[in-house]
């Protein structure tokens, strides 16, 4: 093939001037479609390169899907794996390169293929328009989510020990023990979707929408219930500041056997905060509770549960999540908590 494009670069002014008056199809040739006339007349002569032509010359539109697939492995962040979708479709144009080339034009780059190809004047009803689908499977590792039985939320309960200290002791390190209300009966208790509680504490308060009005000087405040892990990784737990005091507990000893000694973090009378992460399994529920309480005047509880990818999963603006449940709905899993005053 070099050589023969050898002997058309010599033969090229003789072409020009010689045969510009040559046409092939009734019309006159063009000066690119001279410089290859050997070819042209070649590829017009061969059957089996006019196909190829009309394959090479028509073009393929071919569009890539993906196609997304679920699986109980949860490997993705806390919300994106949620809200992932199949990706639009990519649509190229290219060539047909299914038909083998013929060896005329066995050698020669793409571009002066189709050169050689257009000057054999192929009409263009003839260049039917190919389309070929190209589709790549990518998994999505959609989280677990549980199963709902009108369990969501935390319970709590509203007590009036007569161990609340006087506030006057934030001077020196407030201490309060919160088992005092392990076997105290509470006032009221009932179920909430969020937690936060700030007042000037002058007036009776209600608590967490409930109808009923609660003395806000010298109270405790019992939260739990238990949070379901739906990636694994690290939970944050935090206080940004309390007035008086606020104790949290995880795991098995939220459940039973919580002491002053064995909280989590714990936080009293300070406008800093506490922090406590956590390593949870996805799939999993873990017991957990906040026991906040209140001398006099001013009242400051505020709580927040973020999951690894930041989402919050609770907190003041909290409207019900399927991950922060009183109990599972198999009954096992996450089993109910004892009646309050019952605890251990």
């Amino acid at each position: 093939m070099q050589l023969l494009w050898y002997f058309l670069s010599l033969a090229l002014p003789t072409i020009t001037y010689a045969i510009n008056a040559r046409n092939i199809g009734g019309d006159l040739l063009s000066p690119e479609c001279l410089v290859i006339e050997i070819v042209v007349e070649v590829l017009l002569a061969s059957p089996e390169a006019t196909e190829f032509c009309e394959s090479f010359l028509a073009p393929t539109t071919t569009i890539s899907k993906t196609v997304t697939e679920t699986s109980s492995s949860c490997a993705y962040k806390y919300a994106a794996a949620r809200t992932q979708k199949n990706a639009a479709p990519q649509i190229t144009s290219e060539p047909d390169r299914s038909l083998a080339t013929p060896a005329v034009l066995q050698g020669l780059p793409s571009s002066e293929i189709s050169q050689a190809c257009s000057c054999i004047d192929i009409p263009a009803s003839d260049l039917t328009t190919r389309t070929h689908t190209q589709t790549a499977t990518s998994t999505t590792k959609l989280c677990p989510i549980p199963t709902t039985c009108g369990n969501e939320g935390m319970q709590w309960a509203y007590y009036q020990p007569p161990s609340i200290p006087y506030n006057y002791n934030c001077n020196g390190g407030y201490s309060w023990d919160p088992t005092a209300i392990k076997d105290m009966t509470p006032s009221y208790n009932s179920t909430t979707t969020y937690i936060g509680l700030i007042d000037d504490g002058t007036s009776d308060i209600s608590i967490y929408g409930s109808n009923q009005q609660f003395n806000s000087q010298f109270f405790a405040l019992n939260h739990r219930g238990y949070i379901y892990a739906e990636v694994s990784g690290d939970y944050t737990f935090n206080t940004p500041g309390v007035d008086d005091i606020n104790f949290f507990w995880w795991g098995p000893d939220a459940y039973s056997g919580w002491t002053e000694s064995n909280v989590n973090a714990s936080i009293a009378c300070s406008g800093t905060s506490a922090t406590v992460n956590v390593t949870l399994l996805s799939g999993q529920y873990y017991p957990i509770r906040f026991i906040f309480a209140n001398a006099e005047e001013n009242l400051v509880e505020v709580m927040s549960i973020t999951a690894p990818d930041g989402t919050v999963i609770l907190d003041a603006n909290s409207t019900g999540s399927p991950y922060i449940v009183q109990y599972s709905c198999d009954g096992t899993s996450a089993k109910p908590y004892p009646l309050f005053g019952q605890e251990t």
